[in-house]
């Protein structure tokens, strides 16, 4: 495909969360970015994730007056090295503390089985169906964010 010319808009610039304007970058490690244009927020999570870790993460990002609840989200998975989430934890946070609707598209990045079946647990938990998808990088968790936002 040399010579053809493949254009497309991407969600986030090169390096969105140091150079977005509503990036955040939070003491646990976490940071993310409410791009307003293209309706998705950013979130990349550091080494380890834990109920409390995402629940500050949600505290900061519905505090946030870019936010709204429609929007998509792309959850970055690729830093954390320990998770500490039970299945309790994970209905708790599908059920009372995720602040983004029914409606919203979600795409995880995952790097193994294990951060996968996390993704899959939240996805049986919200009962969205197709609606949170996982894939192996930000790219293709972009493009396909890309194709369901239209």
């Amino acid at each position: 495909m040399e010579g053809e010319n493949l254009s497309r808009e991407v969600v986030r610039p090169p390096n969105a969360f140091s150079r977005h304007p509503t990036s955040h970058r939070l003491e646990f490690g976490t940071e993310f970015a409410v791009d307003v244009k293209h309706r998705v927020v950013i979130v990349k999570f550091g080494k380890s994730l834990k109920r409390d870790d995402i629940e500050q993460y949600v505290q900061q990002l519905r505090s946030n007056a870019s936010f709204v609840p429609t929007c998509s989200e792309i959850v970055d998975l690729t830093r954390v090295e320990g998770v500490s989430l039970s299945g309790e934890d994970i209905l708790r946070l599908a059920d009372h503390i995720d602040p983004f609707s029914s409606g919203s598209y979600r795409a995880f990045i995952t790097k193994d089985a294990a951060q996968t079946h996390l993704a899959r647990m939240y996805q049986i938990s919200r009962m969205a169906g197709d609606k949170i998808r996982s894939f192996p990088s930000m790219e293709e968790a972009e493009k396909w964010i890309q194709s369901v936002g239209k």
